[in-house]
């Protein structure tokens, strides 16, 4: 998990994600959406790791 997760508006972004995916009768398709959504968001902190990895 990168620093960025905790600021407030990421947070309540994942923490409202999981509390959709774990609920009954949750939609999979939008589900798929919303994770690659937030795939995209993390994106940057992804490469910067691979990037401080290969150094």
């Amino acid at each position: 998990m990168g620093p960025d997760l905790f600021h407030p508006d990421n947070w309540h972004r994942f923490a409202a994600f999981v509390r959709r995916m774990s609920g009954a009768g949750f939609c999979r398709e939008a589900a798929e959406r919303e994770a690659h959504g937030v795939a995209q968001a993390t994106g940057s902190l992804v490469h910067e790791a691979a990037v401080a990895l290969r150094s």
